[in-house]
């Protein structure tokens, strides 16, 4: 049996652990100090993307939140051979403002070996990738898909 130990006042967890002191009465011991348990079959804080929350008093998944991370490489990867050039070309030939916004988003994502594709920026640079005609329709929603990603 697991434990989260948390604070009585605001929910605040204290410590995860499957020790309990050794008093007679562990409840009165803890609510003496302002602190309350939770009993889990398993360690509640070892699960991926679940994280303590202090108003409902539990652990809950958080998933949602966390990052969605690809490899830089994998990441152009989704981008078919035609828009990776038409991108390459774009950034050469068409007017500043372009040339600058598809610099900028690569200089962007380059920056760091993952790419977040929950990333507002992201997601905004490559929808308007596909808007301006530089990847096909529909490939936006390809190339941010997260399925199979873990956070």
């Amino acid at each position: 049996m697991w434990y989260a130990i948390y604070r009585t006042a605001d929910g605040t967890l204290v410590s995860v652990g499957s020790v309990l002191p050794n008093v007679a009465d562990v409840d009165a011991d803890l609510a003496a100090r302002r602190l309350a348990k939770k009993s889990y079959v398993q360690r509640p804080d070892q699960r991926s993307g679940w994280l303590w929350n202090q108003t409902l008093l539990d652990f809950e998944d958080r998933t949602a939140d966390l990052p969605a991370m690809l490899a830089w490489r994998d990441f152009t990867a989704r981008f078919t051979t035609v828009e990776r050039e038409a991108l390459f070309a774009a950034q050469r030939d068409a007017n500043l403002t372009r040339r600058n916004k598809i610099g900028a988003f690569f200089d962007y994502v380059q920056s760091d070996p993952n790419v977040n594709l929950r990333d507002p920026y992201v997601q905004r640079s490559v929808n308007a990738m596909e808007t301006a005609g530089l990847i096909g329709a529909g490939r936006a929603a390809v190339i941010l898909d997260e399925t199979g990603l873990v956070p």
